[in-house]
């Protein structure tokens, strides 16, 4: 098997951080294949909130993470990769994933340029600062 073993079910190896660890507010979804859309209700999710944009963060950005942009991209989904929020297993990788997605099919952005400094303390200072980005109102959003 080219990828290992992989996680198991134990406990200890799906632990996640506590600072970003989800709570009762977050949606959790599962990611199945390199795409997060494959097999999974994202696409749904984001047409059920009138969303059209994906920021996408996270790890191996050459794999999973420039699928998601090129798979949301040929969905109409306008993808974000942000570049300082992204991991890879060399740089070389992590450059070649963002200068793929960036001539095909999204936007590099960096941390700052959606976030101010310093990053907001809490979820709802978050939210704050995110909203008028999505030229959302300022009520409550519906988490679920």
């Amino acid at each position: 098997d080219m990828w290992g073993p992989g996680l198991t079910r134990s406990p200890e190896q799906q632990k996640i951080v506590e600072a970003l660890a989800p709570d009762e507010a977050d949606t959790i979804l599962v990611k199945w294949r390199y795409s997060a859309f494959h097999r999974s209700p994202l696409e749904q999710m984001l047409k059920e909130t009138g969303r059209n944009q994906l920021i996408i963060t996270g790890v191996y950005a050459h794999i999973g993470c420039m699928t998601t942009a090129t798979d949301a991209f040929m969905r109409d989904i306008k993808p974000f990769m942000v570049a300082d929020a992204l991991a890879d297993f060399s740089r070389d990788e992590h450059l070649m994933s963002l200068k793929y997605v960036a001539g095909r099919s999204g936007r590099v952005v960096m941390t700052q340029e959606l976030l101010p400094t310093p990053v907001p303390a809490s979820k709802d200072a978050l939210r704050s600062v995110i909203l008028p980005l999505l030229d959302e109102s300022e009520e409550p959003m519906d988490d679920e």
